[in-house]
């Protein structure tokens, strides 16, 4: 374990929810790779509505024959409900935060209705209206929040340890690729795809989810890249439980899936009682610290894999 960088990324750069904050780490991200013999990056950005996501590629894409898949911004702040997280299904994660989202938004609307209704106080009216467009600004961008080792600072933890073990000629082979805009649409993995498609090149795209929490290991794919999981598969020790999930076209939708198709994805978690794989403790304080062993014996796995 690298503690320095791991202090680094989960304590020193452990919210990266506004734009300050992502170049702060993306500036310190790039520096740690080229330390590693990583001298190419690139940025493959966007514009929408709301703001910018810019993507981070260190590596060289265009000769690259893998490439990792890291989520790095954190996630939005619930405020009433715990939301759930499921690595596997995008579509179900959507579910769960419904109630997170639009509850407290429900109540302030009435909320607000009763006031102007049934007050003749300015200031209550005011306060009223200031609730009703912090409610919207939340809906629309959110706030940060604190914790957030699980989801996803282990998988940029883990993405650092496995190119500091690339050897020279397996770095030219293998790339990694930090994606912003990771809610709702997945704007950030929309512009990225786009971007490489474009060069026209076949590659193998490995996203690394909440990981480093949760007894089972498990081995996501998707149509077409059963083979990828199978090998990634046998480059496990026998200390690694990992489990294979096939991930439908359903539970592509609303994820990074739902761009990066054919991408196999790693994750840990638990799983809930109708058996899909659920992240453990992301929306808890507990959410700041990992299972240091369960993410070695992953980055060994993936070590393995590039190996071949």
């Amino acid at each position: 374990m690298n503690q320095a960088i791991w202090e680094k990324y989960n304590k020193t750069h452990d919210v990266r929810f506004y734009r300050r904050q992502k170049r702060a780490f993306a500036k310190e991200l790039i520096q740690d790779f080229q330390e590693l013999g990583y001298d190419n990056h690139e940025w493959i950005c966007g514009r929408r509505i709301l703001g910018k996501v810019e993507n981070l590629c260190i590596g060289n894409m265009k000769h690259a024959k893998t490439v990792f898949l890291i989520p790095y911004d954190t996630p939005v702040k619930m405020f009433v409900f715990r939301s759930k997280y499921y690595p596997f299904d995008g579509l179900e994660t959507d579910t769960r935060t419904l109630i997170p989202t639009f509850v407290p938004a429900i109540l302030i609307i009435l909320f607000n209705e009763f006031v102007m209704r049934t007050s003749d106080s300015l200031l209550a009216k005011v306060v009223a209206s200031l609730l009703v467009l912090l409610l919207v600004y939340f809906i629309l961008k959110g706030f940060a929040r604190k914790y957030n080792a699980n989801r996803f600072t282990s998988s940029i933890y883990t993405a650092y340890e496995l190119a500091s073990r690339l050897e020279k000629e397996n770095r030219k082979k293998v790339a990694f690729l930090f994606l912003d805009g990771n809610r709702n649409r997945h704007y950030g993995a929309k512009v990225a795809f786009q971007h490489l498609n474009n060069l026209q090149k076949s590659r193998q795209y490995i996203l690394l989810q909440s990981m480093g929490k949760g007894s089972i290991t498990a081995l996501g794919y998707t149509n077409g890249n059963k083979r990828t999981m199978q090998d990634l598969k046998r480059c496990a020790s026998s200390h690694l439980h990992c489990k294979s999930i096939e991930i439908t076209d359903s539970m592509q939708t609303s994820s990074i899936l739902q761009h990066f198709t054919k991408a196999s994805v790693i994750a840990t978690g638990e799983f809930d009682k109708k058996q899909r794989l659920c992240s453990v403790e992301i929306s808890k304080k507990a959410d700041n610290t990992v299972n240091f062993e369960q993410l070695e014996q992953i980055i060994q796995m993936l070590e393995r894999y590039t190996k071949n």
